[in-house]
């Protein structure tokens, strides 16, 4: 926070984004370690924060420089041609349509119902983004879906979400690291009014992350400390009358409903007022 406040317009989307990244780290660490749930509910809020803004910022830098050079298959220590400027147009590899996703429902968890809606207004990957993919690491098409469905779901368009949520395939590598069938049941049932149909979702969805996070090789895995996709989503069920608080499962902790609670009467955070002044943050007080 300190270098966005003393060199404003400098490096402003990479630091927001590495924002975006530590306050994520802080609410579900937070949350592991068993401190109180006000503190992951403002982490999380953060995490929204800074994601609404990398969301602002994304496209509107030119590309970062990049260079190619070719070298000589004989002697490699010499190039024979370049270094020629291969980078052009503006920068979107900050963020993409699941980042997009995730700041959405940490919004949503934390109560930070505007900013959700001001997150997913702005769910977007560029036509010819390389880091689309089947396989990506970064962002699948399925990844996409879900978060272009909710970017509708909040313009009011459900014949839109629809649609693209009768066309999600997870591929292979969706289904081990994200059950985005049952996200889409979830998002489809808001879209349609249908609670039975959500609350299905949402069970399935919470086998689903409880087989996946408690395997050896996700013990470590942040992503997995909370089901957020369940908890966001759940919030705004209840914020749109689609189902009652009791109606939800208790005594899960990947899904603990004290932090609904919590969010639900929240006073929201001005986003404008923070990326004005960047030392009103929140930071987490030192346990020690």
């Amino acid at each position: 926070m300190t270098r966005i406040f003393d060199e404003p317009g400098r490096l402003e989307q990479t630091r927001y984004s590495s924002l975006e990244y530590e306050y994520w780290i802080i609410g579900v660490e937070t949350y592991a370690l068993g401190l109180p749930l006000e503190q992951v509910r403002d982490g999380l809020a953060y995490v929204a924060l800074a994601s609404l803004r990398v969301a602002q910022l994304r496209g509107t830098d030119d590309a970062f420089p990049l260079f190619a050079v070719t070298l000589d298959p004989a002697d490699p220590s010499r190039a024979i041609d370049g270094p020629r400027q291969v980078s052009q147009g503006k920068d979107y590899s900050l963020g993409n349509s699941r980042d997009n996703f995730r700041g959405v429902t940490a919004a949503l968890a934390a109560g930070e119902f505007d900013l959700a809606q001001r997150i997913a207004a702005l769910a977007l990957d560029p036509p010819d983004a390389s880091y689309l993919g089947p396989s990506s690491e970064v962002c699948t098409p399925s990844d996409q879906r879900v978060a272009y469905a909710v970017r509708h779901l909040y313009a009011d368009e459900a014949d839109a979400a629809l649609d693209l949520l009768a066309r999600l395939r997870p591929s292979k590598r969706d289904e081990r690291v994200a059950d985005h069938a049952d996200v889409a049941r979830m998002v489809r049932a808001l879209a349609l009014g249908d609670a039975g149909l959500f609350l299905g979702g949402l069970g399935d969805l919470l086998a689903w992350h409880r087989m996946t996070a408690t395997k050896k090789w996700n013990y470590n895995d942040h992503d997995y400390i909370l089901c957020l996709p369940g908890l966001g989503l759940s919030a705004l069920a209840i914020r749109r009358g689609l189902i009652a608080r009791d109606r939800l499962p208790e005594g899960d902790e990947f899904f603990p409903l004290e932090l609904i609670d919590l969010g639900r009467d929240r006073a929201g955070l001005d986003a404008d007022r923070h990326f004005a002044n960047p030392s009103i943050w929140w930071l987490p007080e030192d346990p020690g």
